[in-house]
């Protein structure tokens, strides 16, 4: 069985840069989640963004499955058989969406950036086969922090029924300490 992964923001920077690294792959499927309202508007988003590299635009639909949805929304606004696809496949979440721009309220920000990443946690917490979480925030997160800290997710993010080690196993990340210095770990 082919490794599962599921992808945030894979048509933004990083996404695109982590999206072309893991495409490379022949032993992983990539569900690319897109905004969009059907599976051709999702591969029509990914093809327009991607339309700079021959690899990626070629990639779509094969080692890069698109798959409309929305983190902002309960069960990432997929339907029954697409969350049943992520729960039989996905062994990995990589959520690298986030809203950056300046030009939004912070009732719009919160929505993509913590209600969005609520979501996904949830997601993650129903998938029986994932091994990590990997979650890539904004580049503010760290306030006035210098240096590299460690953050886990452990105690919050899942049931208090799932075992520690579990757990454990399951989310960890290290985030920037200042805007420019990219550190995500799993």
């Amino acid at each position: 069985m082919k490794e599962g992964i599921l992808l945030t923001g894979g048509t933004g920077f990083l996404g695109t840069e982590l999206a072309l690294r893991l495409a490379k792959s022949e032993e992983t499927s990539v569900y690319v989640l897109v905004r969009a309202a059907d599976d051709a508007e999702a591969a029509q988003r990914l093809r327009a963004a991607w339309q700079h590299d021959q690899s990626l635009y070629q990639a779509v639909g094969k080692q890069l499955l698109p798959l409309p949805g929305d983190f902002t929304k309960a069960d990432l606004g997929l339907n029954a058989e697409a969350l049943q696809a992520l729960k039989d496949h996905v062994t990995l979440v990589i959520h690298a969406g986030a809203e950056i721009g300046f030009d939004k309220s912070k009732a719009e920000l919160d929505q993509t950036n913590v209600i969005g990443t609520r979501n996904m946690i949830a997601l993650a917490q129903s998938l029986p086969h994932l091994r990590r979480f990997l979650h890539i925030s904004t580049a503010y997160v760290a306030g006035r922090k210098n240096g590299r800290w460690r953050r886990s997710f452990r105690e919050n993010a899942f049931p208090a029924s799932m075992s520690k080690a579990r757990r454990r196993r399951k989310t960890s990340c290290v985030l920037p300490a200042s805007p420019g210095r990219s550190a995500a770990r799993a």
